[in-house]
């Protein structure tokens, strides 16, 4: 399943390729994702530098309210605790997709 974001006035196009040697926690991970709207993934995306609510909010032309609520939505959709954790569970996938993209 493809999904096109944009992010940072960059378009990515997602797509989860199914990998010969992915393990199932990898697998479970791309499915989670997936559950994921188009501006949760921006959301997500533009928090993975570091970024605080604010700074997000104003990068994607956001309120601070709506990427909180975005923020909860994918703590809630990847099963984990925090924010911090759904950051940590999600950058590998995320980034090797983007790299992928990028190349």
């Amino acid at each position: 399943r493809r999904r096109r974001v944009q992010c940072c006035e960059v378009t990515l196009r997602f797509s989860f390729p199914d990998q010969v040697n992915e393990d199932s926690q990898t697998t479970d991970l791309r499915g989670r994702l997936d559950r994921l709207s188009a501006a949760e993934l921006r959301v997500l995306i533009s928090s993975m530098d570091g970024h605080l609510h604010k700074q997000v909010a104003a990068e994607l032309d956001l309120s601070e309210a709506t990427v909180k609520s975005h923020m909860g939505a994918i703590v809630e959709k990847l099963g984990v605790a925090s924010r911090l954790d759904a950051l940590m569970l999600a950058r590998p996938v995320l980034e090797n997709s983007c790299q992928l993209l990028a190349s």
